[in-house]
């Protein structure tokens, strides 16, 4: 009884511990987006001082984003292992693992399984930080006060060069 008492508890911080991730990536996604909108909107013919600072902190907040994403993940995994620990033998998180290793499992005479194209959720949201941060970088380059660059790799943007 008492084990079954104690994965039961494990699944509560499961559940708690998946509540805390996206609470806290969703308010990282909600700030990101409405700063880089924001920077967006003040985008017109000529380099804003305010495009390139709110390009900074935006890409500040993707570090923050990044180390809380990190640290969550870690501490989802460890509560998952601790589940699994506390499990049967075929237990629901034992068979969740076996998927991911093998990306088909048998339950009954039904298989399950993860198409090539499918993926790791980590991966997806690991690549939305990165694109932030990748947006939030190229508006720092192009909207750098301190410097020109000049992108003459194209006569059409500017005809002036052909």
């Amino acid at each position: 009884m008492k084990k079954s008492k104690n994965y039961d508890r494990a699944i509560i911080l499961i559940q708690n511990q998946v509540q805390l991730f996206w609470l806290v990536f969703s308010a990282f996604l909600i700030t990101e987006t409405v700063i880089l909108s924001s920077i967006v909107t003040l985008i017109k013919d000529e380099k804003n001082i305010l495009i390139f600072f709110g390009s900074i902190f935006g890409l500040l907040i993707c570090v923050a984003w990044w180390r809380s994403f990190q640290y969550n993940h870690a501490f989802y995994l460890l509560r998952i292992e601790e589940a699994k620990k506390l499990e049967k033998k075929n237990g629901f998180y034992k068979q969740g693992d076996e998927l991911i290793k093998e990306r088909c499992i048998k339950i009954g005479k039904k298989p399950i399984t993860i198409p090539w194209h499918g993926g790791s959720p980590k991966k997806g949201l690991e690549l939305l930080i990165f694109l932030f941060a990748f947006s939030f970088l190229a508006l720092v380059v192009l909207n750098n006060p301190f410097f020109n660059l000049f992108w003459n790799f194209c006569f059409i943007c500017n005809p002036t060069s052909a």
